[in-house]
């Protein structure tokens, strides 16, 4: 197919993590062409070969500037492009400015609430409750000696203190994006008394961080499952696909490094209700943790995610679906997902490697061989393919650059 049948370009933005080369990936193959956007300069989908790319203002600096350049480039383009967002952030920025984007640009708004209860878990788990998920024990502190007279009622150790969302709210603005990550190394810290639960619900409190405390679902990676999804204007899923984790980095509390495409029964209908109920419109993805056979809700992600393209590659492209329902093009049947198909990111796979090789509960012990034989096989490498190596390439000699540098 060439770019004259789909005239509406694609722009993703953020381009620094893996499910933006997903998104770009997904669209390429049927001639989209597409305008990578960051305010990243080094971001590795600067070196691909299957897209453009351009610097813009970070919207957690400035919301407006982001919008504004959004606008100005939009106004550049033959047709009005479809805007794929990467991150919470910049999901609930588009969100919030539809009024000014909206006769500029092709994107799935949805209602500011329906935005802030997706990156919002304060929000989120009631609302999940309510439509019959389960969801692991929760509370919601707002300072330290809120926790400590929540105390007699936590009995379930060990517990988490996790972020309720990946930004802060500033003055009423999206700011501090993945602050929490950046500071702790981790998306949970995990707390396995009464005393360390006190001490760390109070450092994160005094660095301003909003949080849940939440019993930990414990097992391994494989435990977390995921189904990702394109729900359309009316909320109603029209393609998914279904998978769990393998490997993640972090081990206990990370994004993943290695997935695997498998069947899972029932995960359609449970995640179809809570779509229904907040009135979801786009790309999603809702990750559970299974304990004794029942699953438990964690979070929802409003926008593509790191492993999308595992999704693509069996079968299920999420991203054009979304092009052809958003621009009222006729979809097609959405075929049925292959199993068994393996995703790997290379990089942080390796690193899991290096760091917790055996020594978490949540990995099992692998030797080098071990390792290359669980990955050999993958059908998909987070940020690189054999047409088109030039971003993990790029990685690579920036990481062996700042180790040169260091000596």
């Amino acid at each position: 197919m060439s770019s004259s049948q789909f005239p509406h370009e694609a722009i993703v933005v953020p381009c620094s993590s893996p499910n933006a080369y997903a998104v770009v990936r997904s669209l390429t193959p049927v001639g989209i062409r597409i305008l990578a956007l960051d305010h990243v300069p080094e971001t590795p989908l600067r070196y691909s070969r299957r897209c453009r790319f351009r610097l813009c203002p970070d919207p957690g600096q400035s919301e407006s500037r982001f919008v504004a350049a959004l606008l100005e480039i939009a106004a550049r383009m033959n047709e009005k492009p479809v805007v794929f967002p990467t991150q919470d952030l910049h999901t609930v920025v588009l969100c919030r400015h539809r009024v000014e984007l909206e006769e500029s640009v092709v994107f799935p708004f949805m209602d500011m609430d329906a935005a802030l209860d997706c990156v919002d878990k304060r929000r989120m788990y009631p609302l999940a409750e309510g439509v019959g998920l389960l969801i692991p024990e929760t509370h919601f502190p707002h300072e330290p000696n809120e926790l400590l007279r929540m105390m007699p009622l936590l009995y379930r150790f060990p517990y988490v203190v996790k972020p309720a969302a990946k930004f802060e709210i500033c003055e009423g603005m999206p700011c501090r994006n993945f602050e929490f990550y950046l500071k702790y190394g981790t998306k949970a810290l995990r707390c396995r008394d009464t005393r360390e639960l006190l001490s760390t619900f109070s450092d994160v409190w005094e660095n301003g961080f909003s949080t849940v405390v939440q019993e930990e679902i414990e097992g391994p990676a494989s435990t977390l499952w995921a189904i990702d999804f394109y729900a359309s204007r009316d909320s109603l899923i029209t393609g998914f696909h279904t998978g769990h984790k393998i490997r993640q980095l972090p081990s206990d509390f990370g994004t993943c490094t290695l997935g695997r495409s498998v069947e899972r029964e029932g995960l359609l209908q449970t995640c179809s209700s809570l779509v229904k109920a907040i009135h979801f419109h786009g790309i999603g993805n809702v990750e559970f943790k299974e304990r004794d056979g029942n699953l438990y809700f964690l979070e929802i992600n409003p926008r593509p995610w790191q492993w999308l393209s595992l999704a693509t590659v069996s079968g299920v492209n999420l991203p054009l679906l979304a092009y052809r329902d958003l621009l009222n093009l006729s979809a097609g049947e959405v075929p049925r997902q292959r199993r068994s198909v393996l995703w790997v990111d290379l990089r942080r796979d390796a690193r899991h490697l290096r760091l917790f090789n055996g020594r978490s509960t949540s990995t099992e012990r692998l030797g080098f061989l071990g390792w290359l034989r669980s990955v050999r096989l993958a059908k998909s490498e987070a940020i690189s393919s054999m047409s088109d190596p030039f971003p993990l390439l790029a990685v690579a000699a920036r990481k062996l650059a700042r180790k040169i540098w260091r000596k």
